[in-house]
C-alpha cells in the first residue's frame, strides 16, 4: 500500500471538506466546480480517503519522537527529559489542558470514526466493481473497529456513532455499557472479516487481511476476559495457514524484512520522504553520538533488563558475583536484539554507557537508566543521510502475539499443557533457542513474563498492566531502576563495573483510577447537564 501514498491524503480531506474534490490535479477546471459527491464516483479518490484512514493508525514510531511513547508509562522504559519524565506521573490527570499527550486522543481516534462513517454512507455511489466496493468495506470496518479498540483502551467505554451525524441527529450520544462497546467491536470485525481477502500482493500489501481482523478480534476478546472466544479468534487466525514465526527476532522489524510471514497488520512507512507517510525512528531511538542531537529518549527500564533471563532459562540476578560481572554475558539473545548496553556493538560502533562518553553525553541528556533502546533499529540506517526519515513500517500485530494470547486465553480457560505449548513455541524461535519453560514451573506469571519480554516496546504493555491490574508495581514510584557505571572515563569497558540503582522519575500511580484515562475536559463541557458525558471514576 505504499504506492497509494498517504501524502496526498490531507490535501484529500481538505478538498473534500470544502467541497472541491478532484482526480487529476493538473486538470484546468477549477476545484471548487467539484462537489463531495464527486469524490463517491472516483475510484482513486476513495482510494486515498481510504488510505487516509489507515495514515491516523496508532504507531510508537509516530510516539517516539514526541511524549507519548506507551512504554514510558510502564515498566519498559522512561523519558530522559527530566520534566516529561516526571510528567508522566500525571499526565492522566492534565485533562483540562491542552497540552496533556493524550488529549488529542479522543478528538483523533472519533475524527478517524468519523471518516469511516462517512465511507460506509456514501460507498453505495461508487461506480465500481462489486469486489473494489466488499474489499473497502471490509476495510473500513475494520478499521472503525481499530479506532474504537484504542478508544476503549484508553478511555473505557465510549458513545458508540456508528453514522455519519448532521445537525439534526442527536448529537450527545451516551456511552455504552461495556458489554455493547466490545460487542460492537467484535462485531465490527466479524463482518470485516468476512468481507476481506486472506492476502494481498504487489501495490495492495499492507491492507486489512481477514487475519487482521481476526487476530484484533482475539486482542479484543483476550482484554475484556472473553477466554473462549479469544481462544477461538486465535485459533481461526492460525487455521488461516497464512503466518509464522521469523525465525530471526530482532530481524522482525528491519525494512529489510517487511511483510515477512510474522506479519498480520502493519503501519507504512516510506524512508527518505519527509511527510506523514515516513518516521525518524531511527534518527529518534541512537545516541546523539550519531546525530548530534538529544536524541534516545526513551531508556529502557533496569528492571526489564534484569528480566532476560540466562541462557539456560534461570533469573539473573546482580547477588551472583560472576552475573554482576558480566551482565549481558549468556542472557536470552532477545535483550542484544533490544537493549544498548555498555559494550554494544550499534553501525559498527562498540557503545560506551559511562556518563561523559560520546555514546552518553550528558550535554545530549544521557540515558537515565544506563540503557537506550535498540529495538526497530534499522542495522543499515545512515545517520549521514540528508534526512532524518526511515521506512521501516510499524508493526501494529504479529503473530507471536496472537499466539500469546491464546496461550493466555487457554491458561485461563485450565488448558495449561496447550498454553504451555505455545509459550515454548515462542522461545523455540531459532534466533532465541531459549529452552522449554516446563510443566511444573508453568504459571501465569511465567506467561505474564514471556509477554513482558517478547513484545518490549511495541505498545502493548500498557494494557497489559491495566488489565492484570499490576499499576502499583509497574506503573508506580518504585517500578524504575537503572545501573551506575563505575570506573573511569579513560579507562576501557573491560574494567566497567555496575551497581544496581532505583531511578527517580516522581511516577505516582493512583489505584484504581488511573487504570482509565480521563475523558478530556473539552469533549465533558460539550454534553448539557441533562444529559452529561460521564468522566470515568476519579477524574
Amino acid at each position: 500500500m505504499k504506492k497509494i501514498s498517504y501524502i496526498l491524503c490531507g490535501l484529500l480531506l481538505l478538498l473534500i471538506a470544502s467541497s472541491s474534490c478532484k482526480k487529476n490535479l493538473l486538470d484546468s477546471t477549477p476545484l471548487n466546480q467539484y462537489s463531495s459527491a464527486d469524490t463517491w464516483k472516483d475510484s482513486t479518490l476513495v482510494n486515498l480517503y481510504v488510505s487516509n484512514i489507515y495514515s491516523g493508525m496508532p504507531s510508537e514510531y509516530d510516539s517516539i519522537t514526541g511524549s507519548d511513547m506507551l512504554g514510558n508509562y510502564t515498566d519498559e522504559a522512561t523519558d530522559n527529559r527530566t520534566a516529561l519524565a516526571a510528567s508522566y506521573a500525571y499526565d492522566q490527570n492534565q485533562d483540562n489542558s491542552t497540552n496533556a499527550p493524550f488529549n488529542k486522543l479522543w478528538t483523533n481516534y472519533y475524527a478517524q470514526i468519523r471518516n469511516c462513517n462517512v465511507f460506509l454512507d456514501n460507498i453505495g455511489a461508487l461506480n465500481a466493481s462489486a469486489g473494489l466496493k466488499t474489499r473497502l468495506t471490509g476495510e473500513v470496518r475494520f478499521l472503525r473497529a481499530l479506532y474504537y479498540h484504542y478508544v476503549h483502551n484508553y478511555f473505557g467505554a465510549f458513545p458508540i456513532i456508528s453514522k455519519t451525524l448532521s445537525a439534526t441527529d442527536n448529537l450527545f450520544i451516551p456511552r455504552g455499557t461495556d458489554a455493547d462497546c466490545i460487542n460492537f467491536i467484535t462485531s465490527e470485525l466479524n463482518a470485516a472479516a468476512a468481507l476481506l481477502p486472506v492476502k494481498y500482493t504487489g501495490a495492495n500489501m499492507g491492507r486489512a487481511t481477514k487475519g487482521a481482523a481476526l487476530a484484533l478480534m482475539c486482542r479484543t476478546y483476550l482484554y475484556a476476559g472473553q477466554w473462549q472466544n479469544a481462544a477461538d479468534a486465535a485459533t481461526a487466525v492460525m487455521n488461516l495457514n497464512t503466518y509464522s514465526l521469523f525465525p530471526d527476532y530482532g530481524g522482525i522489524f528491519y525494512p529489510t524484512n517487511e511483510y515477512n510471514s510474522e506479519v498480520i497488520l502493519d503501519k507504512e512507512y516510506v524512508a527518505l520522504v519527509a511527510s506523514n507517510q515516513s518516521s525518524q525512528v531511527d534518527y529518534a531511538t541512537i545516541p546523539g553520538y550519531f546525530t548530534g542531537r538529544a536524541t534516545a529518549a526513551s531508556n529502557p527500564n533496569g528492571a526489564l533488563v534484569d528480566a532476560y533471563e540466562m541462557t539456560d532459562g534461570t533469573t539473573f540476578s546482580w547477588s551472583n558475583p560472576a552475573q554482576a560481572a558480566n551482565p549481558w554475558a549468556n542472557r536470552d539473545p532477545r535483550l542484544e536484539a533490544s537493549i544498548i548496553h555498555d559494550g554494544s556493538v550499534l553501525l559498527g560502533q562498540t557503545i560506551n554507557m559511562f556518563v561523559g562518553s560520546p555514546y552518553n553525553n550528558p550535554t545530549l541528556r544521557a540515558s537515565l537508566t544506563g540503557y537506550d533502546m535498540r529495538k526497530f533499529v534499522d542495522p543499515n540506517y545512515n545517520p549521514n543521510q540528508t534526512t532524518n526519515q526511515s521506512g521501516q513500517n510499524f508493526i501494529i500485530i504479529r503473530y507471536a502475539e496472537v499466539l500469546l494470547n491464546y496461550a493466555e486465553a487457554e491458561f485461563n480457560l485450565g488448558n495449561t499443557t496447550e498454553a504451555l505449548k505455545y509459550v515454548n513455541m515462542i522461545r523455540a524461535r531459532p534466533s532465541v533457542n531459549m529452552p522449554a519453560i516446563t510443566a511444573a514451573n508453568f504459571t501465569m506469571a511465567k506467561l505474564q513474563h514471556e509477554r513482558y519480554i517478547e513484545l518490549a516496546f511495541e505498545g502493548l504493555r500498557l494494557w497489559d498492566i491495566n488489565r492484570w491490574k499490576t499499576g502499583p508495581q509497574a506503573r508506580g514510584a518504585s517500578s524504575i531502576t537503572g545501573i551506575t557505571i563505575n570506573g573511569t572515563l579513560s579507562g576501557p569497558i573491560s574494567s566497567h563495573t555496575y551497581t544496581p540503582v532505583a531511578v527517580n522519575t516522581g511516577r505516582v500511580f493512583v489505584d484504581p483510577q488511573m487504570y482509565l484515562f480521563p475523558i478530556p475536559y473539552a469533549e465533558i463541557i460539550k454534553y448539557p447537564a441533562s444529559a452529561p458525558l460521564v468522566q470515568n471514576p476519579g477524574w
